[in-house]
């Protein structure tokens, strides 16, 4: 950087800008005086953490016009030292003080690269989330650790994973050993829950390094707008367990938006799904499929538009079509996707309902969507994550029905959350309602729900 007053341009280099507890590693700051004037006493130091040191001799120089030195110092890091924070100040700085005409000044320079303590080794897990069916509590459980070496250097990694009493844990190697910094290297725990499943439980994972214990998932933020960054946060998985039941045999065709995981999530309960793409749904055997779902959005999907007669033939002939929200900026209705006229409310901040704890009213408790293949009930619509719905209809065709009603505190309730329309052999049903939040958000109501709208021919005779 150069500083105007004096023309006084300073570089500071941190040969190795990724550190651990007890790392040394050169600095060197190269000055050069771009200005007219001479300056004296420049001083060079660097402002470090306390705790730790540093080695290099500190003093006073002249620089002339165009003049350049370059000064290295060795900095040692505190063996206790707190890890990287993106919001706290460069933790290695540049002090340069010096006197022109009399007159001193002094002003810090942070490095060109990011400065980070990380941990020797860090642990990441996945999934990131687990899921389990108290009606069918897997045999076994693969939970991936994979362990970065921060070290500079060799290191020998333990990885331990820690879960509920209980459960019985193996590992694919009981140790790992680096060569190098950034390495990474990946080991498979096999848990068996012994058919214990607590209804909310945690997996840790943590790694021994020359007897100290790591237990952070370090993710590099790079972009080229920005100085790299960091986000550090405890290596865990987070765990519920709940009843669900799953028809038998049932299978279900998902078309990916791009926006939503909700098909990896119910294939990790144990669900038949299959991700269509758009040669399958072009011309492959749709009627295999009890039910087919859009992800939301999907209709952004390049070439979906165009193969939307294929999915209304599939209803036609007796298929179940389940549609999540679409955008009025999606040409959802504008391009006639829906068997019958359907129109997104605008503008969308008034559509939606975004208190996730605002009473639901069920309009037919007995009707099929709400009793099979499970049992719903108030407890269904509980502790649901950051809303309800999104993007309400605001004008359908009197031949869909309704089936809920919900509104934020004060609003006119919004009765179109869930609709439903007869097409031929078969029935389209539209639904708004945040499902991914939920299924995503490890709310178990939200996979209940869900499992019964996708459901629902196996039922509704």
């Amino acid at each position: 950087m150069s500083k105007i007053a004096s023309s006084l341009n300073i570089d500071v280099t941190v040969d190795n800008s990724t550190l651990v507890r007890g790392a040394t590693t050169p600095v060197e700051l190269n000055v050069t005086n771009d200005g007219k004037v001479t300056l004296n006493n420049v001083e060079l130091s660097l402002l470090i953490p306390e705790g730790w040191t540093v080695r290099g001799e500190v003093e006073k120089i002249t620089l002339k016009p165009n003049e350049s030195v370059t000064k290295t110092f060795e900095v040692t890091v505190n063996d206790d030292e707190k890890f990287y924070h993106p919001y706290e100040d460069a933790i290695i700085l540049a002090n340069v003080q010096y006197e022109v005409k009399k007159e001193s000044a002094s002003f810090t320079v942070t490095p060109k690269n990011t400065v980070a303590v990380l941990p020797d080794v860090a642990v990441a897990l996945n999934p990131v989330q687990i899921a389990i069916n108290q009606l069918d509590i897997p045999e076994e459980i693969e939970v991936e650790m994979t362990l970065t070496n921060y070290v500079d250097g060799p290191s020998v990694a333990t990885p331990l994973l820690e879960v509920p009493s209980g459960w019985e844990v193996s590992v694919s190697q009981d140790s790992v050993h680096f060569e190098e910094q950034g390495q990474t290297e990946t080991v498979i725990f096999t848990v068996n829950p012994n058919n214990i499943a607590p209804e909310t439980f945690e997996v840790l994972g943590k790694v021994l390094v020359d007897n100290k214990e790591f237990s952070t998932t370090v993710q590099t933020i790079n972009y080229d707008h920005i100085r790299t960054q960091y986000y550090l946060y405890n290596a865990k998985s987070a765990g519920i367990s709940f009843e669900l039941t799953i028809p038998d045999g049932i299978k279900v065709g998902y078309i990916e938006s791009g926006f939503d995981q909700i098909a990896d999530y119910l294939i990790n309960i144990g669900m038949d799904i299959t991700k269509l793409s758009n040669e399958e749904i072009a011309s492959g055997d749709l009627a295999q499929y009890d039910s087919i779902a859009l992800g939301i959005r999907a209709y952004r999907r390049e070439g979906l538009p165009q193969l939307n007669s294929r999915l209304l033939d599939y209803v036609n002939n007796g298929g179940h079509l389940v549609v999540q929200y679409h955008t009025p900026n999606d040409s959802y209705h504008g391009e006639n996707h829906p068997p019958y006229p359907l129109t997104i409310g605008t503008p969308s901040i008034r559509w939606r309902v975004t208190d996730q704890n605002a009473q639901v009213e069920i309009k037919d408790p007995e009707h099929p969507l709400f009793n099979h293949p499970n049992s719903l009930n108030e407890s269904d619509w509980e502790n649901w994550v950051q809303e309800r719905a999104l993007y309400f209809p605001s004008e359908w065709d009197e031949r869909y029905e309704t089936f809920i009603s919900m509104a934020d505190p004060g609003e006119e309730p919004f009765e179109s959350g869930i609709l439903m329309a007869e097409y031929g052999e078969g029935t389209y049903l539209y639904t708004n309602l945040v499902w991914y939040r939920q299924i995503q958000g490890q709310v178990a109501g939200g996979y209940r729900i869900f499992t019964n709208l996708i459901s629902y021919p196996l039922f509704k005779d």
